[in-house]
């Protein structure tokens, strides 16, 4: 059931300091002092009076085009890059400083994160990339974080969850700003742990910049979104970016699936690697057993340790999600022995 949207406490930072992180603007700071920003948008939708309204340009249009919706919204400055300032002075003279950056949506999601404290370092999160899986692996962490007391938060394709808060998904990974606002939502909230799916339309779009993974999952790759992407080679690029340090701590990476061998391979990041079969991988499956209600397992992780369940879900597929899922959710801190009562009642996507 959704329910009303909980307000964020309001964030105010000078636009003076906003400018200082951007750099050139192509504004002294005596023409921004005085003014204060209480929000980054890059929507109309999403402007407060006192928003730094965000035009760049989009798939279908440019954001310069909507500058006097957001004026009228109450935006007290806008940003955009050397197209949009043509539009905004086509239109005439507008009321609210004009800052101009060269890429405004590369700076958008560092700057959303930025403005609201980097909520993301305040918890632990987790970001699920892949062609299939990513709900299911998700909202499998999310149910075990649960099930283990944790206060915990999703972000996916059906919906963004935190306490008392459920509001329904708009796209799998979400605008940046919108991204930070939601994070930032839910540190307010005291949450520990956040489980999101990370697209490779969000992270080649950008909509993933200035966040902080503490873990990153790689289900798997198969022909898909090659209409946006070109071709496999560009969507495997999009979805390796998340595994580099400017996004994540560790990675988890399903070595069944030949792209994730490869980028198991080819990542500097501290790996824990996955498998159905390959006992040499970090997490393996030593014993499974279809039954009437899904699969009985037995999975051994680092150090010895040794998980043995009854999950229910069916096929392969979703033994590969759970292992993933339950090796994300010990890296938080969870009790392999709170893992393998609550898995009995696992749901998932």
């Amino acid at each position: 059931m959704l329910v009303d949207e909980q307000a964020l406490v309001p964030q105010t930072r000078s636009l003076v300091d906003v400018a200082n992180y951007l750099g050139d603007t192509g504004l002294s700071l005596s023409q921004l002092a005085g003014i204060e920003i209480t929000e980054i948008a890059s929507s109309t939708d999403a402007v407060v009076p006192g928003a730094l309204f965000v035009a760049h340009r989009g798939i279908r249009s440019h954001g310069a085009e909507y500058v006097e919706r957001a004026i009228a919204a109450g935006a007290n400055a806008i940003l955009t890059d050397k197209e949009g300032e043509s539009k905004i002075s086509a239109k005439g003279e507008i009321q609210v400083p004009l800052l101009v950056v060269s890429r405004p949506e590369v700076d958008l999601g560092h700057l959303a994160h930025w403005f609201h404290g980097d909520p993301m370092r305040s918890m632990h999160a987790v970001g699920v990339t892949g062609t299939n899986g990513k709900s299911t692996i998700t909202t499998l962490l999310y149910e075990i974080w649960q099930a283990a007391g944790f206060t915990a938060g999703l972000m996916g394709t059906i919906a963004t969850l935190m306490p008392g808060l459920e509001l329904k998904a708009e796209r799998t990974t979400e605008s940046a700003d919108e991204m930070a606002r939601r994070v930032a939502q839910m540190a307010q909230l005291h949450v520990r742990a956040l489980a999101m799916e990370v697209s490779s339309h969000g992270l080649a779009l950008h909509r993933v910049n200035g966040a902080r993974f503490a873990a990153a999952g790689f289900s798997n790759l198969s022909q898909d979104h090659l209409d946006f992407h070109g071709d496999m080679e560009s969507y495997f690029d999009a979805k390796a970016s998340l595994f580099t340090h400017e996004y994540s701590d560790r990675a988890f990476i399903n070595i069944d699936d030949a792209y994730g061998k490869r980028l198991a391979a080819m990542t500097s990041l501290e790996t824990m690697t996955l498998s159905l079969t390959d006992r040499s991988a970090a997490w393996f499956v030593t014993e499974r057993e279809v039954t009437g209600r899904g699969n009985r397992l037995e999975i051994r992780g680092p150090g010895g340790i040794l998980i043995s369940t009854e999950i229910p879900l069916i096929g392969t597929h979703n033994v590969e999600n759970y292992v993933m899922a339950l090796a994300l959710a010990v890296d938080s801190g969870v009790d392999p022995v709170v893992i393998e009562s609550a898995s009995r009642e696992l749901k998932g996507a």
